[in-house]
């Protein structure tokens, strides 16, 4: 942050109009602003109303003033394009708020091309990302932790808030790679959310299409990765979780829920379920990957193969019912997958008259 701006970075100066009007002082073609290594800026409800624009905080830190119930970050008008992140230790002030306020750390709509790269994001209410139908994401080699709600949403709703004069899209191109996620809850035990990575859709015109979570390990929240579509006739489209690691998810490591295209590959999912069920054959919920159509949307065209799902816990405390639970769609194909610890099934299907044009194949032990 240059000095004629007059940010301070002392942890105690309110420097959120420093930090706008460095924003609004770079060229149209975008810029860089830098905020220095050991210096904490304190700010509340940034508006990123420039595109192209470059954040550099690598050792910096940048705080959540509690004067609003705001993000800390934002931009409802599709301004931020072009958005670059890079390190930066992000506290969000969970402390300062309540469940229910809409306090994340980055809140965009419609935005394309963006990136956030190695930064951290801490102690949050509800999101580290908010990304409403936002295209062309990266994430990269992030670190999100103790946060209520989700770790990432990305979100296709009917309604999006959206106050610029850009075309209604799809949520498309998203990228999330080599991030650390650890404590993501509700609240709740496992009413709400809680998920690591959410990918949801609530628009019957919009979805999510080309989503890509791999390499990631994500420890202690409610649910892992979950994608989850209940409109009718619009599901998901090419939704991938492959090679990530998921341990001690309160209820299910993984979900596939209302998505035509993708699916689970190479995945390791260890300890899931918090509580042992009762009655036991009744939920569906505490497996290492759960797989279903919904109310509205079909799954179909899923591959789900070589995972590795185990609890290790010693047999009177193990939570797994099942390792893969299967409850609807078609053209499912579930297979050399390893299952160790499940306490009813490893591979289940709930109802096989509502699983149709499918190979779902028993899977291995040790």
């Amino acid at each position: 942050m240059d000095p004629p701006f007059g940010a301070r970075g002392d942890g105690v100066t309110d420097d959120t109009g420093a930090i706008e009007r460095a924003l609004a002082a770079l060229p149209d073609s975008g810029g860089t602003i830098l905020f220095p290594a050991r210096h904490i800026f304190l700010c509340d409800g940034v508006v990123l109303a420039r595109p192209g624009a470059t954040i550099l905080a690598h050792g910096a830190t940048i705080r959540k003033a509690p004067a609003t119930r705001q993000h800390l970050f934002r931009d409802t008008a599709g301004a931020a394009n072009g958005l670059a992140v890079y390190g930066g230790t992000f506290e969000l002030a969970r402390g300062s708020f309540s469940p229910g306020d809409t306090v994340s750390a980055f809140f965009l709509v419609r935005a394309r091309n963006l990136r956030w790269l190695g930064c951290r994001f801490v102690d949050g209410i509800e999101e580290a990302l908010k990304l409403y139908k936002c295209q062309e994401v990266w994430v990269k080699g992030c670190t999100i932790e103790t946060l209520f709600d989700n770790g990432i949403q990305i979100h296709t709703p009917a309604d999006d808030g959206f106050t610029g004069s850009r075309a209604d899209q799809d949520t498309r191109h998203i990228w999330i790679e080599d991030c650390v996620i650890r404590g993501v809850d509700d609240r709740l035990h496992g009413t709400g959310n809680g998920i690591g990575v959410a990918v949801q859709s609530s628009s019957p015109a919009r979805t999510s299409r080309d989503v890509f979570v791999r390499r990631c390990t994500i420890e202690g929240c409610v649910r892992g990765l979950w994608h989850e579509v209940n409109v009718a006739g619009n599901p998901g489209v090419n939704v991938n979780f492959d090679h990530n690691t998921i341990v001690r998810a309160e209820l299910s490591g993984l979900g596939l829920v209302g998505l035509r295209g993708g699916g689970a590959r190479g995945n390791t999912i260890l300890d899931a379920g918090r509580v042992v069920p009762d009655p036991p054959q009744t939920s569906s919920e505490t497996a290492g990957i759960l797989i279903s159509g919904s109310e509205g949307a079909e799954s179909e065209e899923l591959l789900v193969a070589d995972n590795v799902i185990a609890d290790r816990r010693p047999p009177g405390r193990r939570c797994m019912q099942y390792g893969i639970w299967v409850g609807r769609g078609r053209r499912l194909t579930v297979r050399d997958n390893r299952v160790t610890g499940a306490t009813v099934r490893e591979v289940c299907l709930a109802d096989p008259r509502r699983v149709r044009d499918s190979v779902i194949l028993p899977a291995r032990g040790r």
